[in-house]
């Protein structure tokens, strides 16, 4: 007996043992020992103070997208090439428009002989601008245009604009002389609240007249009908109205094979003196121009109107000094917040409103650099181009200036099919 409590004895005492050098174990080792992870394990289980930082980072704000670049057209891309074989003096002329009795220095050209043949070898100017004295009847006028274009063609020129001003109502002078399709006033036509009767008329315009060989209408009338300057010849005096018979009028004659020139930009309708002839003020605020008068342009805009015609008004909100014709803030707005990019036409530059301030040289400089494409009319047409010859050739006005009006023009006719 007394073996066997010996026995227990001890194996107790190695229970003892074994359980005291387990804790001790356990103390040093999994309390100081620095515990090693596999490294997937830290990158997969970040700990909680990592993941709320995580979550309060702000998502990255994207770039702003870089704008897009205007694309060149077809017309404008091979305008360029045209523009390349062009001397300085050619590209000059092609920014004149006027008339064939300026050229010839004849009363009324009613024929295309040759006068005509060498004035425009001489004078190869980008347009020419016909009225009802130069129709006699539709042979007659066809062969006018016909050979005006053939002597330009076959002398190595570009070949012109042929312009007349058929707006309807009193002025018709192709439906006066040969009795094509007549119509209302454009008060008249305006009254009919249809823009289906504006679109008739500049498609059967553009069907009849084109067919003669005039390939641009100086028409229609943007402004607001409020004066007797304007008075019937405006749709009317409500914007909105103005602005739906307006664009309709252009999509009609441009979709059948003419361009437009609408005019009088940024708005005559307002002006209470209506002298036209003389320098007249524009007092109207921007706010009032953009919520009426500037609308029936903005429609001709949109629908790609071949040119604008800028008035000599002095707009007093953007230059109380220089006509719209000769001002960089007037052009500016029409290029950069009405997004046009056809051609920018003066009005006549050979009426008192310019001549009794400038002379031919000078109203041709302050118009291209205030960014006309065309200038319509001048007084002398050799002292204009001569101006501008100078004036590139000083280092005054950059070629490139010059450049960017001609690529407009030619690509206006690349879109007549005038040239290929």
């Amino acid at each position: 007996m007394k073996a066997i409590r010996t026995i227990f004895a001890a194996i107790a005492c190695f229970l003892i043992a074994v359980g005291v050098f387990s804790v001790v174990g356990y103390e040093l080792y999994f309390r100081h020992a620095e515990p090693v992870l596999p490294e997937q394990m830290l990158q997969d289980e970040p700990s909680a103070v990592d993941t709320q930082a995580d979550d309060t980072q702000e998502e990255p704000v994207p770039d702003e997208p870089e704008p897009t670049p205007d694309v060149p057209s077809a017309e404008e891309e091979r305008a360029r090439e045209l523009l390349a074989d062009m001397t300085l003096e050619q590209k000059i002329y092609q920014m004149f428009f006027t008339t064939p009795e300026a050229l010839t220095g004849v009363e009324a050209a009613t024929r295309a002989g040759d006068a005509t043949k060498e004035a425009l070898l001489e004078n190869p100017v980008g347009g020419l601008l016909y009225a009802q004295k130069n129709i006699e009847d539709e042979e007659q006028v066809t062969a006018l245009l016909e050979g005006t274009q053939t002597f330009l063609t076959e002398g190595g020129k570009m070949p012109a604009f042929l312009a007349i001003d058929e707006e309807g109502g009193d002025i018709a002078p192709v439906a006066s002389v040969l009795e094509t399709t007549t119509f209302d006033t454009m008060a008249e036509i305006g009254e009919t609240d249809d823009p289906n009767v504006a679109y008739e008329m500049g498609e059967t315009i553009a069907k009849e007249v084109g067919a003669l060989g005039f390939n641009v209408n100086f028409a229609p009338v943007a402004d607001l009908g409020s004066n007797a300057l304007i008075d019937t010849r405006a749709f009317s005096d409500d914007a909105e109205l103005t602005a739906s018979m307006v664009g309709s009028v252009v999509k009609g004659t441009q979709e059948n094979g003419m361009l437009n020139a609408v005019t009088h930009f940024p708005g005559l309708g307002s002006i209470d003196d209506v002298a036209h002839i003389e320098r007249t003020k524009l007092e109207r605020s921007l706010d009032e121009l953009k919520a009426e008068e500037l609308l029936p342009f903005q429609a001709a805009i949109d629908q790609e109107v071949g040119f604008v015609i800028v008035s000599h008004a002095v707009l007093t909100a953007l230059d109380d000094q220089r006509p719209c014709s000769m001002s960089p803030a007037a052009m500016t707005m029409l290029r950069e917040e009405m997004g046009y990019r056809g051609i920018i036409l003066t009005d006549a530059l050979d009426i008192p409103a310019i001549t009794d301030h400038y002379d031919s040289g000078e109203a041709a400089l302050n118009a291209v650099n205030a960014g006309a494409d065309m200038m319509l009319c001048p007084e002398d047409l050799d002292e204009a181009i001569q101006a501008l010859l100078e004036a590139v050739e000083d280092g005054d006005i950059e070629e490139s200036r010059i450049n960017e009006s001609v690529v407009r023009i030619l690509a206006a006719k690349l879109k007549l099919g005038l040239i290929s």
